[in-house]
């Protein structure tokens, strides 16, 4: 009898899990179309508000060279570890979760050697823009890059908000991300109408400083004022985070080897999602790599 009501509770455990994971997606599905749908109507009326104020080459510049860069460097940097870990249990221990932050955090260096071969083909390979383009062009090719590697350094805290389901912070976060570069935008046709590319690529480094440094100082509060996570360190139901401080979400030793060790199966998938994720790139945006080489 003891086995069985065991194993009852069991069940219902996981039911409960599989019902909340359930219940996240839906909300995560309908946040993420209420926040693509905003994004398209503003971007609409934006870019019908600069089309009349700006240079087409400059918004060619900007909406297909420079966003394809940060694009390219996002997806080979982040794409395959993100769709890798996001599965993670979020009932897994604190000394599970070592491994596959460790992983994660792989991004960055992947984006700092990625930003630094794509940035040399952007400039040195790629036709230059025309005379009164050219200065700013450089420099706003390694300010896009900067910011693409500033951006990975919130893929820690942006994979727990996903496994434990911070679904509004996410939605809102990534909505000021991209608000913030279309303001800058809009800012700089008004303001700087001679210097718009490199506003903008300054706008793109403000965004993704303001993106990550927002995801630490909130993961920092929730793990601050919450008495589950102040109280156990190793708690195993799945609204409870196993950490105890922010430093937690930065790269570290395991407790027993003292070394930096990488969740092996995770790695294994990152690998398999990159290599076909390298091909489905290629198809889906290739209209405008044809248009930028």
């Amino acid at each position: 009898e003891k086995s069985k009501s065991d194993l009852n509770a069991g069940e219902g455990g996981n039911g409960e899990e599989a019902d909340a994971l359930g219940s996240g997606c839906v909300k995560s599905t309908a946040y993420n179309i209420v926040t693509q749908v905003s994004l398209r109507i503003i971007t609409f009326l934006l870019n019908a508000f600069i089309l009349h104020r700006v240079d087409r080459e400059v918004l060619g510049l900007i909406n297909l060279r420079l966003t394809l860069l940060a694009d390219t460097i996002i997806f080979l940097s982040r794409e395959a570890f993100r769709l890798a870990c996001q599965g993670h249990s979020s009932s897994s221990h604190r000394k599970d979760w070592i491994s596959v932050l460790n992983l994660i955090w792989l991004s960055v260096p992947v984006s700092l050697l990625c930003s630094a071969i794509f940035s040399w083909i952007w400039i040195n390979l790629l036709s230059p823009p025309s005379q009164n383009l050219i200065d700013q062009y450089p420099s706003s090719v390694i300010l896009v890059s900067a910011g693409v590697v500033i951006q990975m350094v919130a893929e820690s805290p942006s994979l727990v908000a996903q496994v434990f389901q911070f679904i509004r912070l996410r939605v809102i976060l990534e909505f000021l991300f991209m608000a913030v570069k279309l303001f800058v935008l809009v800012y700089a046709v008004i303001f700087a109408p001679k210097n718009v590319v490199q506003v903008w690529a300054y706008g793109y480094l403000a965004s993704s400083l303001l993106y990550t440094c927002l995801f630490y100082i909130c993961f920092a509060l929730v793990l601050k004022f919450s008495p589950k996570t102040r109280s156990n360190a190793n708690c195993s139901h799945n609204s409870d985070m196993p950490f105890t401080s922010i430093q937690d979400l930065l790269p570290r030793r395991d407790e027993k080897s003292g070394s930096f060790t990488i969740h092996a199966k995770y790695r294994e998938v990152a690998v398999s999602f990159l290599r076909q994720g390298v091909m489905k790139q290629l198809l889906t945006e290739g209209e405008r790599y044809l248009m930028t080489f």
